[in-house]
């Protein structure tokens, strides 16, 4: 699969995955990049995705297509953007969705599971801003961002006795 980078949402999830601090899942590398454009600190956005990489932990619905359907309803769309959004991931997927059946048609391809995922995140991130008719313009100084949210996860980490369940990655 070839990887999608056309925006700075897409390359600010790709900044997140390549963190060696924080592991963000897919769902979470969808959502993050997003969070000020639909009203929320990134640091929220973060542990709402928590439990959606891996397919919901459990190999069922693309994290990163669950993120990118959170970050549409955030950002106000309609039936119409989640049949569009659907619609081009069914198409570029031939129909599968399900995390169980990505990775298994990735494996019989030869891929491996980490390009893959990564892949899927910046498609999941380029088709947000496309059916939500949006500039490509994202978020601004992605390197002092992660820095931000890397130190307030940290604070959660230390303050909230979130233990090791923070960095744990579905994909």
């Amino acid at each position: 699969m070839e990887m999608i980078m056309g925006n700075q949402y897409t390359e600010f999830a790709m900044r997140l995955r390549s963190d060696t601090f924080v592991k963000y899942n897919c769902a979470q590398a969808v959502l993050v990049p997003f969070a000020d454009a639909c009203g929320i600190r990134a640091e929220q956005a973060y542990l709402l995705g928590m439990h959606f990489g891996g397919g919901m932990k459990m190999a069922s619905v693309c994290g990163a297509i669950t993120g990118g359907l959170m970050v549409i309803g955030m950002l106000g769309g309609g039936d119409e953007q989640y049949r569009a959004f659907m619609k081009a991931m069914h198409e570029s997927h031939d129909g599968m969705v399900e995390c169980r059946d990505l990775l298994k048609r990735n494996k019989e391809l030869g891929g491996e599971k980490r390009p893959h995922c990564d892949a899927m995140i910046c498609e999941a991130a380029e088709l947000v801003v496309r059916v939500m008719g949006g500039t490509e313009q994202g978020p601004c100084n992605a390197n002092a961002r992660l820095a931000e949210l890397n130190r307030m996860i940290r604070e959660l980490k230390m303050n909230e006795g979130l233990n090791g369940s923070l960095s744990e990655s579905e994909a």
